[in-house]
């Protein structure tokens, strides 16, 4: 995915936005603790130095985010509780119309509780009718505090990580659903 400056608010043309990240998130068949997913940023203009890494460690129940800086070194984990509504029952109208928190914490703590999270990212709920007929998703990144870009852009991209483990839907179901309209 290629993560784009735009310079001219008004003109959404290809000549007016530059190119300055990539996310690379390789296809792998994940089994338990078989190849867990991974996504690492690049800088477009830096001949592709890596600017950090987000990773999905296997855990149990809970879902659990690893985001590391260009030196390896973890900086923040992103770890939700897995008895949300909108995770555990995600297809149905209980579960598509309830927000999930998912909180950030600093790499360093063990005790995940939301009072030690510094920031929050959320999947925000839309009304029952967009949730049954569409599959767009919203959510809400609320960065630490003195976070540096490149770790806001890594959270924007565990973001977009978290929406595609959790929320796109590629069942039949929904493929027949889609070609209705």
């Amino acid at each position: 995915m290629e993560v784009k400056h735009v310079t001219s608010p008004n003109v959404m043309e290809p000549d007016m936005m530059e190119n300055f990240a990539i996310f690379d998130r390789p296809y792998k068949c994940t089994c338990l603790c078989l190849e867990r997913p991974k996504m690492k940023g690049f800088y477009k203009t830096d001949n592709g130095t890596m600017f950090g890494s987000i990773s999905e460690p296997w855990t149990c129940c809970d879902p659990l985010f690893v985001i590391k800086d260009m030196n390896k070194e973890p900086q923040f984990q992103i770890h939700a509780d897995c008895c949300q509504c909108g995770l555990c029952c995600r297809n149905d109208v209980c579960g598509k119309c309830s927000d999930v928190l998912f909180p950030i914490y600093p790499a360093s703590v063990t005790d995940f509780h939301p009072q030690n999270s510094i920031g929050m990212i959320k999947k925000v709920s839309g009304d029952l009718l967009k949730e049954l007929l569409t599959d767009a998703d919203n959510f809400e990144v609320l960065f630490p505090p003195n976070a540096s870009p490149e770790e806001k852009l890594l959270m924007i991209g565990a973001t977009l990580m978290i929406d595609y483990l959790f929320y796109e839907d590629t069942t039949k179901s929904q493929q027949n659903r889609d070609n209705r309209f």
